[in-house]
């Protein structure tokens, strides 16, 4: 019973929460491979400017190789449709490739952070010279109580024609039980002639095993757009409970 309450625990702290636009703080532990695949269903605009996009799916693959850095890799399939009286375009979006680094990860401070960075290759590789980019991003979370937590993104994406953005995210978690949870989650961008967007979601995560689902519904606050999605994130079983016996 001990090392089955053992088990719980520890996928409820070890596995980062995966909410549509916030990463956590943690890194993967060494030696382990997590899967996290974003399923998106997304419509901005109205009218003749009316875009419906998908990602079907993201995927996000990310291997530890200490226990406070991993390194990651970005694959995603993406869909657009212009027109409702055509198909949806289905091709390969941008690869990326980056790692992250954790801080106070071992401890028992009750704020906690990381930082990663991506480098992002285009999806035609004809436009490199113009469309290679970088993304720099700052986690920072604070754990308010054994249920409440608070997590803040702030970064900066870069590409070589010279176009930037800056974004930020902040996420509120409140816990309801070790396999469930509740967030709310308000992101948005900016860029340096101070235009702006501004969206929110909703949503709840549920743990199950070694698998996390967590489920959302986003609309734009300043803008026309509505959002659904699921992310399931995977982790190896046999690893965790090694590493429980052990």
């Amino acid at each position: 019973m001990k090392i089955i309450t053992a088990f719980i625990g520890f996928l409820f702290i070890q596995m980062t929460y995966a909410q549509f636009q916030s990463e956590g703080e943690l890194s993967i532990d060494k030696g382990i491979l997590q899967i996290e695949i974003t399923f998106l269903n997304q419509s901005k605009g109205v009218g003749a400017e009316k875009t419906d996009y998908q990602q079907l799916p993201n995927n996000l693959l990310r291997y530890g190789v200490s226990n406070n850095t991993e390194i990651r890799l970005v694959i995603n399939l993406e869909g657009t449709q212009q027109d409702s009286g055509q198909g949806f375009k289905y091709k390969i979006g941008s690869t990326q490739l980056g790692a992250k680094v954790a801080f106070n990860k071992q401890n028992d401070s009750k704020t906690k952070g990381a930082f990663f960075s991506h480098l992002i290759f285009p999806k035609n590789w004809n436009d490199f010279s113009s469309s290679f980019g970088y993304s720099n991003q700052l986690v920072l979370k604070q754990n308010i109580n054994s249920k409440f937590s608070l997590t803040s993104n702030f970064g900066y994406t870069h590409f070589s024609n010279r176009i930037g953005y800056y974004n930020y995210t902040a996420v509120a978690v409140l816990n309801i039980s070790n396999k469930f949870s509740l967030f709310v989650e308000p992101y948005g961008v900016f860029d340096a002639k101070s235009n702006s967007v501004s969206n929110i979601d909703f949503g709840f995560s549920y743990y199950l095993a070694n698998l996390q689902f967590d489920f959302a519904i986003g609309t734009g606050i300043d803008n026309k757009m509505i959002h659904q999605g699921m992310v399931i994130t995977w982790r190896p079983l046999t690893k965790l409970l090694k590493t429980i016996v052990d």
